[in-house]
């Protein structure tokens, strides 16, 4: 026993002044309870000793394997040490054997810097956000955030989750009618051509890497894929027995590169961005896309900012090659702060599309604009939204050139303070409508989603 009190004891006593000898002719027997160890500890990391830390933190757990403070302190010191995996191993064990807040609080915020020194910087993130729905105090709450953002900020992965379930009056994109007009003449339309009511859920993930290669410019690589599935309502199913949820489920996924180049202080950026993707629809391949985008950003002043881009996009049909398209648009959006803390958005674009097909090949203008108010409405952060958009097709639908106007209205709510784990519900209603010279376009949509979105 003595040759272990030595080993592990001896460089702090050492350092308190206090020699030991070779045995009990030549000292004392010293005796330190496990709460001096403890405070021996933090004074030897406060004095760049963490090796002596973790001596004293492995002496400390072989008398209880699940001392709180011993494991902390042992995961703080290998981490100084540069012994990631010893600090990550005891900050989890010390996340297992807490029982407070506090001690849940702590055990998070040492493995996130273990995990982020040792380069795991999105895992950090993970626990970052433990520390942050753990902390004990505010003050704690605004520490982990802080440093979360900090974590973020130099993580080359970014990652996102997307999820929301939304009742739909119309899934299908069906007419609201329930009679085609053509030259005068009524036609009935089939069920499955009218507008059919269900169940949305929506899901999606993607990440991106980025890397910095030159001080004003970065490029980096992505990965996205977004899904809807449906449920069909009783009444649709009796409207379109012969129609299944699956009929209309819609997939995408995509691969991205880009780059961004700084235009200097306070002059705002240059993006260019290259997308190719697939998309499937009714469980079927669907199209091939190829995208590239070209921004610019603006920043005016501090309470003002701007962002102008162009795109085209090219489709390769892969159920019927007529229907493959080539679209061209520019868009302005605008976004500025109000004295009074709101957040005032708009936006304006024109866009081309052309086709061999008369269902797809067409112009059309749109714009839109959004209101936050600064102070919360309902427990919730508001965001009230409307849109407007106008179509004009090139060519003759039933013998008509067809003509569309549409227009749409929307109120998201987040209930940041509602929090769990840096997530906080959404809820969002939205309705449109739109008019169209061939009433088989005539559709009316309402929509109510739920969902989460992170609150750092």
């Amino acid at each position: 026993m003595l040759s272990m009190f030595r080993y592990f004891f001896g460089p702090v006593l050492l350092m308190l002044g206090i020699a030991l000898g070779p045995g009990p002719a030549y000292a004392k027997t010293l005796n330190l309870s496990p709460a001096e160890m403890r405070l021996s500890a933090i004074k030897s990391m406060r004095v760049g000793r963490s090796d002596i830390a973790l001596k004293i933190a492995n002496a400390l757990l072989l008398r209880s394997p699940s001392d709180l403070t011993a494991l902390i302190i042992k995961s703080q010191a290998a981490r100084n040490l540069g012994q990631f995996k010893i600090a990550i191993q005891a900050g989890k064990k010390g996340w297992e054997h807490s029982k407070t807040d506090l001690g849940h609080y702590s055990s998070a915020l040492v493995t996130a810097q273990a995990l982020a020194s040792s380069g795991a910087r999105t895992r950090a993130q993970f626990w970052l956000r433990r520390a942050a729905h753990s902390a004990p105090t505010e003050q704690d709450r605004k520490r982990a955030v802080q440093d979360f953002r900090y974590v973020k900020s130099r993580n080359p992965f970014s990652t996102s989750l997307r999820f929301s379930v939304q009742p739909s009056s119309n899934i299908n994109n069906g007419s609201k009618s329930d009679t085609l007009i053509v030259a005068g003449l009524p036609f009935e339309l089939s069920g499955d051509a009218r507008a059919l009511s269900g169940l949305e859920f929506s899901y999606g993930f993607s990440t991106t890497y980025k890397k910095q290669i030159t001080p004003d410019r970065l490029i980096r690589f992505g990965f996205s894929a977004d899904a809807r599935n449906y449920v069909l309502s009783e009444k649709s199913k009796e409207q379109a027995p012969d129609q299944d949820a699956s009929d209309y489920a819609f997939a995408t996924a995509q691969l991205s590169f880009g780059t961004t180049k700084s235009m200097g202080q306070g002059r705002g950026d240059f993006l260019l961005d290259f997308h190719l993707g697939r998309s499937w629809y009714g469980g079927k391949s669907l199209n091939n896309f190829a995208r590239i985008t070209a921004a610019r950003t603006f920043q005016k002043t501090r309470t003002s900012h701007s962002r102008y881009l162009i795109s085209a996009t090219r489709q390769w049909r892969l159920d019927a090659s007529q229907y493959s398209s080539t679209q061209v648009e520019i868009t302005g959006y605008w976004a500025k702060a109000l004295q009074n803390g709101s957040l005032l958005r708009w936006n304006f674009g024109v866009k081309n599309t052309s086709s061999d097909s008369a269902t797809i090949a067409q112009s059309s203008v749109h714009m839109g604009a959004s209101l936050t108010p600064a102070k919360d409405i309902l427990g919730a952060r508001m965001t009230m939204s409307f849109g407007l958009e106008a179509n004009r097709f090139k060519q003759p639908y039933f013998g008509i050139l067809r003509e569309d106007e549409k227009a749409t209205l929307g109120v998201s709510l987040f209930f940041h303070q509602i929090d769990y784990y840096g997530f906080a519900p959404t809820l969002s209603i939205s309705a449109s409508r739109q008019r169209s010279n061939i009433s088989l376009f005539d559709t009316t949509r309402f929509g109510i989603s739920a969902g989460f979105r992170s609150t750092f």
